[in-house]
């Protein structure tokens, strides 16, 4: 019994050294990451995108339903541009309201802030992002035939010049039925001028008067953030669609076979119906007499 008391003790011992570290990791708040990304889209509307994961298994998860506030230069009642709670996804997005605008334009760098606040499960709480104002403006030109697309990117000094800027990358795209084709090469940088030009193909199919979207986009830069600007030009090869393909035939779809096929089958279905509905009426006669 001498042996078998200073062996239990030494068990519980251990369990208590062990187990008090489990109890405290369990306690801890979870670690998250958050990011935060700016969009100026072709209408000028500016938009915050804040994205929340949290690290479960050793891999970042998105966190659904946390509320994140988000503000411009600091934290505070009047800073608050709105607060947005995430889906399922982790993330939450929020249009700049109109009544900012005006302290918008008056600034050449804007520094934002998405914050967690009130909440105690989630460590790494804060995300501060610092964007340049800056103005991309595009020009559709034809020449000599020759079909060109030219964009122009400036920024605002502090004293609200605009000056023209360079080696940003510039991405042109087409609007396609699923999702948008990128023209113009993989990589676009604008020059020292400030511009970037690129040959728009003449074998793209447009719609039935040959219209085409084209987006120019400054996306996911460290100094710009992402901007957009749109155009709709005339530029498209007219799409002729083939009636024969939408008349009423044999071969066609079954929302365009024949009114004389679509008789015949329905005739027979209701006929089908009918002779068994007769014949589960005269058992039930039959069993009744």
């Amino acid at each position: 019994m001498k042996v078998k008391i200073p062996f239990a003790i030494a068990c519980i011992f251990l369990l208590v050294t062990f187990w008090n570290p489990v109890l405290a990791e369990e306690n801890q708040p979870a670690k998250a990451k958050m990011g935060l990304d700016y969009l100026k889209d072709a209408g000028d509307q500016r938009f915050l995108t804040a994205n929340l994961k949290s690290r479960v298994d050793k891999r970042y998860q998105p966190v659904q339903g946390q509320t994140i506030s988000l503000y411009i230069e600091e934290s505070g009642g009047l800073n608050l541009l709105g607060s947005v709670i995430t889906d399922q996804e982790g993330i939450a997005n929020l249009q700049i309201p109109a009544n900012f605008k005006e302290t918008l334009n008056s600034m050449y760098e804007f520094r934002f802030l998405a914050r967690l606040e009130n909440n105690s499960d989630f460590v790494a709480k804060e995300k501060e992002l610092i964007i340049r104002e800056a103005f991309l403006d595009v020009d559709f030109i034809v020449r000599d035939s020759i079909k060109l697309i030219q964009a122009s990117v400036k920024e605002r000094d502090s004293v609200g010049t605009r000056l023209p800027t360079e080696d940003v990358e510039i991405k042109f795209l087409v609007e396609r039925p699923f999702s948008r084709l990128p023209i113009g090469g993989a990589y676009n940088i604008i020059n020292e001028e400030g511009t970037a030009t690129i040959e728009f193909p003449d074998d793209l199919p447009g719609d039935s008067m040959g219209h085409i979207i084209v987006f120019v986009k400054i996306e996911d830069s460290d100094v710009y953030g992402n901007i957009e600007k749109m155009g709709d030009v005339i530029w498209g090869v007219p799409t002729v669609f083939d009636d024969a393909t939408t008349a009423r035939s044999l071969w066609a779809a079954g929302a365009n076979a024949p009114y004389s096929l679509l008789v015949l089958v329905n005739s027979l279905i209701v006929a089908v119906w009918g002779i068994m509905l007769f014949i589960v009426i005269r058992i039930y006669q039959i069993k009744g007499a």
